[in-house]
């Protein structure tokens, strides 16, 4: 069955054009598959793709029902094959903002690029009928402690003269916290992990700073692992997952193609390197309070996208 597509964005940031009202149009060309035209708007942040697509005839029955039903639920079966439908507007969409971005040099266009607002289908090309939105969403149990009289108090001695500043590495660990974008999170969580062992170790025995500032650092599963243990009398439990986090790190910098990272797997990877942080702290420092309240791991919610939704993102 043949049917026609029409995804609907916002461009996050802004897009710089001397004609800002004017509706620009760019062809994408996509393998095995017709081509998708892509309008933007630059002044209204407005993106509209458009491509036509081959449906099979259970999909279409689907969407006959969904239009009286949109509580209807998608078999596995169906929603990979509208996961695949909706990648096709959705990756091409972001290819040309990308082009934007990138080859005109518009700092202003987030690195995000656009948000979903809806997706149609139609079969004249006239009258529209909304897509199921697949939703997927990945959180966090933030973990913070309130300013009250107790952490006040608690504040006041990390206040004294002698007493230690936060290891910078906890900066890059809220960058990657807020970080939007997989890869750069992933990075920015790879910083923290190897700024927080190098503190550790010079807080720990200062006559290291000579090596740790002066020749090339051992790979981290090592100064996680059997370095922590000359000098702490116990590994990290992170040790595995931060050294392997660290060769992802490594291809995300030096392989121009590496594998999309997986929002989920990046959560997961800033909780491991936060954990690893706190223990450090935590032989350290054992009796800080501060300290305490954050040495244990972290719990996460991940909402699985197997269920469709009739509202924007």
């Amino acid at each position: 069955m043949h049917i026609y597509m029409k995804g609907c964005y916002t461009v996050l940031g802004r897009i710089e054009s001397k004609d800002e009202e004017k509706r620009f149009s760019f062809v994408v060309a996509v393998k095995d598959e017709p081509n998708v035209t892509v309008y933007i708007t630059p002044g209204y942040g407005i993106v509209e793709s458009f491509h036509e697509a081959e449906i099979s005839d259970d999909m279409f029955s689907f969407l006959k029902e969904y239009m009286d039903d949109n509580n209807k639920k998608l078999s596995r079966n169906l929603l990979a094959e509208l996961s695949r439908l909706t990648s096709i507007l959705s990756q091409s969409t972001r290819r040309v903002l990308t082009q934007i971005k990138y080859g005109l040099n518009q700092k202003d266009l987030d690195e995000q690029l656009f948000s979903v607002r809806d997706v149609y289908w139609s079969l004249d090309n006239d009258d529209w009928e909304k897509l199921p939105m697949l939703v997927s969403v990945v959180g966090s149990v933030e973990m913070f402690q309130f300013l009250t009289d107790d952490t006040t108090q608690a504040i006041q001695e990390h206040l004294k003269v002698e007493a230690p500043e936060p290891f910078l590495a906890l900066r890059h660990l809220h960058r990657a916290r807020r970080e939007g974008n997989p890869r750069y999170k992933w990075i920015d969580a790879t910083i923290a992990a190897e700024l927080g062992i190098k503190e550790f170790l010079l807080r720990k025995k200062p006559d290291l700073e000579a090596l740790l500032l002066g020749v090339p650092s051992p790979p981290l599963n090592k100064l996680y692992g059997p370095i922590l243990q000359e000098y702490a009398g116990e590994s990290s439990p992170w040790k595995n997952k931060i050294g392997k986090g660290a060769e992802v790190r490594n291809d995300l910098l030096h392989i121009p193609h590496h594998k999309t990272i997986d929002p989920w797997k990046a959560n997961e990877y800033v909780n491991d390197v936060q954990s690893a942080i706190y223990h450090l702290l935590a032989l350290l420092y054992p009796e800080d309070p501060l300290v305490k309240a954050f040495h244990k791991p972290e719990k996460i919610i991940k909402i699985k996208p197997l269920k469709t939704k009739n509202d924007s993102l």
